[in-house]
């Protein structure tokens, strides 16, 4: 008798048990469906809050445009900076946005959206992008900017020399010294190397697209 009683309290436990992990196995599919609700929930919350911080003025580089473009050349501006030049042909200063970092150009930018539209120039990478004075490429031109300004003074002291040199020995045999002319470059030059010549580099009066507003919430299932 009590094996009888035995086997069946171990049926009724077992069955139990059964119902208790198939119980478990469907909340959990309960749990990973809701998971993967309320993971797509937060992923469409963080692509309108990444919308929205676009039209308020985050995005602002990857929006400007020129209304009329300008064909003054760079290296004919007065002035020798490299962020802002004026120009005499519109009567303005121009400002060079790709010598600006790149937190500093989209502060100026969003200053102007409002106010007076500002003469700017900017190179844009063939990827659409705009290059600033930050990215490793913007870092490199200046570098290179300030290699060739040194070699150029470099190049004009020993043609100096050159020439001082040419005259003392011609005049030594009895001919008239000849001065010896040095091509003409100059710091602008590095600066218009692939620029206002090349069909990257724009200028004109800034204009910003305006942003693209943040689309509905895909329904959730």
């Amino acid at each position: 008798m009590a094996y009888r009683d035995e086997k069946e309290a171990l049926s009724a436990r077992a069955r139990e048990l059964e119902a208790a992990r198939t119980h478990l196995s469907e909340s959990q599919q309960v749990l990973g469906q809701e998971a993967a609700k309320l993971q797509r929930e937060a992923d469409e919350i963080a692509r309108r809050l990444s919308a929205f911080a676009e039209s308020e003025g985050a995005g602002i580089l990857g929006r400007i445009d020129v209304a009329s473009p300008c064909s003054a050349k760079w290296s004919e501006m007065v002035g020798e900076g490299e962020r802002e030049r004026f120009c005499l042909s519109c009567d303005k200063q121009v400002f060079n946005i790709s010598a600006m970092a790149r937190a500093e150009a989209e502060a100026f930018l969003a200053s102007r959206v409002a106010g007076d539209p500002a003469c700017i120039r900017f190179y844009r990478r063939a990827d659409g992008t705009i290059l600033t004075g930050d990215c490793p490429t913007g870092v490199r031109r200046r570098r290179l900017r300030v290699l060739g300004a040194v070699a150029l003074g470099g190049s004009a002291l020993i043609g100096a020399g050159a020439a001082i040199l040419g005259a003392r020995t011609t005049c030594m045999a009895g001919k008239p010294g000849q001065a010896v002319q040095q091509p003409e470059t100059s710091a602008s030059s590095y600066v218009e190397e692939g620029g206002d010549h090349g069909q990257r580099w724009t200028k004109g009066r800034m204009m910003v697209h305006p942003a693209p507003k943040p689309g509905p919430a895909n329904p959730l299932e």
